[in-house]
């Protein structure tokens, strides 16, 4: 049943039919007292369980065929929804309270032929070629190295946890704030990838999500049983959106955001336009990686343009744009297993080369499913 047993298929339908009956109670009462409670029911998240069920109750696809697929894509998705069970080991995040933030963590767990056969999901002749390079002799140190992850506007600290989970799965500790802006569900009614008048923007815009990372890191250096576990000397910082603008801001975009001890940025369809209007991309002085995407309309075109944010960026830099991957492509709201697995791919490519410093890796190649890829 598409890796969905008889007992979560009941559990939904017993939701859909208790939607049914709440719809035919919503005919009867008049406009404005639906409409209130129509608003009442999305405002807790319940319509977005109520879509997101669906597909499963229905024995569904969460992804299906598109008229641009290409049958070996379609093959492939196939061929991972099949194995998808058996190669990944789901791991689960914890909450915690540190000073005033709330965070979720991922522990590493996993490594050497867990990765080797996670990366077999997406096989092609590049990635069997390179699979056996990506290196978790880290998790046999007594520190790890530490991944921080800043949401997009509107988001919350589990809205990729497919990313966290693959990065935890390759022997990372990772780390998620809530800033004051996250949401109950992660889905934002005024969507951060349309964000108007970037010329606008100052380093005061937005600074109090540096601040929720600032004293993410002073708590983590403070309390022992946190920084006992942590390699410093391996810090990344990655974030989507409005979490790529906060991320960007501290590696140097803003001089004045400016910290020490970040080993590489990772900026999935990051929030950037204000940088290269008037920020300094040219003081980002750690490897930085762009992940776009061509339905990513609000802002891939301004990373990858010429004179862009990518072009502005000093070397050693990475762009690399996925097809018909939009601005929730990073997120927990698109379940194409075809492309999370790409994503992650490159996301921990890029890790791998610059924080455990895997200079011999063979070259990054364009895999199927990516349109661009540019390194300098």
């Amino acid at each position: 049943m598409n890796g969905y047993n008889r007992r979560e298929i009941s559990a939904n339908i017993r939701v859909i039919r208790a939607a049914l009956k709440l719809r035919q109670s919503m005919i009867r009462i008049n406009p404005t007292a639906r409409l209130k409670m129509a608003a009442g029911i999305f405002a807790k998240g319940t319509l977005l369980s109520l879509l997101l069920s669906l597909p499963l109750a229905l024995n569904l696809s969460c992804t299906p065929v598109s008229s641009y697929d290409s049958q070996a894509q379609i093959d492939a998705r196939r061929r991972i929804a099949k194995s998808d069970e058996k190669y990944s080991t789901h791991i689960k995040f914890k909450r915690y309270k540190i000073g005033r933030l709330h965070i979720a963590v991922w522990k590493p767990r996993l490594t050497g032929a867990n990765m080797a056969a996670w990366t077999d999901k997406i096989s092609t002749d590049a990635i069997s070629q390179a699979k056996n390079s990506i290196d978790r002799s880290s998790t046999a140190q007594t520190k790890i190295p530490l991944i921080i992850f800043s949401h997009g506007s509107g988001g919350i600290n589990t809205q990729s946890k497919f990313i966290m989970e693959s990065f935890a799965r390759a022997g990372y500790l990772v780390i998620a704030p809530n800033h004051k802006d996250a949401t109950l569900t992660g889905l934002s009614l005024r969507p951060d990838f349309t964000f108007p008048d970037a010329a606008d923007w100052t380093d005061h815009t937005f600074e109090d999500r540096r601040e929720d990372i600032v004293e993410l890191i002073k708590s983590l250096h403070e309390d022992t049983g946190w920084n006992d576990q942590i390699d410093w000397s391996r810090l990344v910082l990655s974030g989507h959106s409005l979490g790529g603008y906060t991320v960007m801001g501290m590696a140097g975009a803003w001089p004045s955001w400016k910290i020490d001890g970040i080993k590489a940025v990772i900026g999935f369809s990051p929030y950037s336009e204000p940088f290269a209007i008037h920020g300094d991309l040219k003081a980002l002085n750690v490897p930085i990686m762009y992940q776009g995407g061509t339905k990513d309309h609000g802002i891939t075109p301004s990373i990858k343009k010429d004179g862009g944010v990518y072009s502005q960026t000093p070397a050693p830099a990475c762009f690399v744009e996925f097809d018909h991957v939009g601005h929730l492509g990073w997120t927990n709201f698109d379940r194409d297993k075809v492309k999370q697995h790409l994503i992650d791919y490159y996301a921990l490519y890029f890790i791998d080369r610059y924080v455990n410093n895997k200079a011999d890796m063979p070259p990054l190649t364009k895999l199927d499913g990516v349109t661009d890829l540019e390194i300098k």
